[in-house]
């Protein structure tokens, strides 16, 4: 077994902990190797499948480079083709759209959109299967 170190939000860590406990987990490590098997488990179920997605990314309100990225991204693999969402808080900015196609592909995109640096968060949403 390899060791790794990872680095959390507060919230996300006091999240994965509530989570150990309501699901008796033996450890930190224990669920988050249940968590990574049922997410290669998923993506190979959804292989070659198409349908709807709900994608967002959350970012400070602040990071316009970072929004410029998120958008050119949406662009280029829509080819201008899809209309983006933006909702606004005090200090926080989410970008979020609907998109049709291969699960497998959106949901690479989807993981392309929360590398950008400054992206602080995001969701992917399978809505529906065709």
């Amino acid at each position: 077994m390899e060791r790794i170190t990872i680095c959390l939000e507060k919230e996300l860590l006091e999240n994965l902990d509530r989570i150990i406990d309501k699901r008796h987990y033996p450890s930190r490590s224990g669920a988050l190797s249940e968590f990574i098997r049922r997410a290669s488990m998923n993506k190979e179920l959804n292989k070659n499948k198409k349908g709807l997605a709900l994608i967002s990314a959350v970012m400070p309100l602040c990071a316009e480079k970072t929004l410029s990225s998120v958008r050119g991204i949406i662009k280029n693999y829509f080819k201008n083709n899809c209309q983006i969402g933006e909702f606004l808080s005090r200090e926080t900015l989410c970008v979020y759209f609907f998109a049709e196609g291969e699960i497998s592909d959106l949901q690479n995109l989807s993981d392309k959109i929360r590398a950008v640096k400054g992206v602080e968060g995001g969701s992917f949403s399978i809505l529906r299967y065709f």
